[in-house]
């Protein structure tokens, strides 16, 4: 992981880390979802404006993998047994975000795009 990525998941994992101080479970648990999402929301909003040039996805798909490592782990770590599945499930965003990258990605048989 470079060193900007190492940098925005730990700013990541702070805030977090703060939203859980602060707020009782099931307000923390909407809380971080909605961050979550919002976040994806802007991932996604990059890649709209941007489906012409596919050189951006790489980094997108850092982007979403940090997104999802960092909330499910850090809400799991901090709930512990008091997490539901369903709670850790990526946002409506994120799941657009993973389509739209799955869609561009390169098939194992060549320079393929599936679409």
């Amino acid at each position: 992981m470079s060193e900007q990525n190492s940098a925005t998941k730990e700013q990541l994992t702070n805030t977090i880390n703060l939203l859980h101080t602060i707020f009782e479970s099931h307000v923390f648990i909407a809380t971080c979802r909605g961050y979550w999402d919002r976040m994806g929301q802007d991932v996604l909003s990059f890649l709209e404006n941007r489906k012409e040039n596919r050189a951006w996805y790489k980094g997108s798909r850092i982007a979403v993998s940090i997104l999802d490592d960092t909330f499910a782990s850090q809400m799991q770590q901090l709930l512990g047994n008091a997490l539901q599945e369903k709670e850790l499930e990526p946002p409506r965003s994120i799941v657009e975000v993973r389509s739209i990258l799955c869609k561009d990605a390169p098939s194992n048989k060549g320079n393929n795009y599936y679409y």
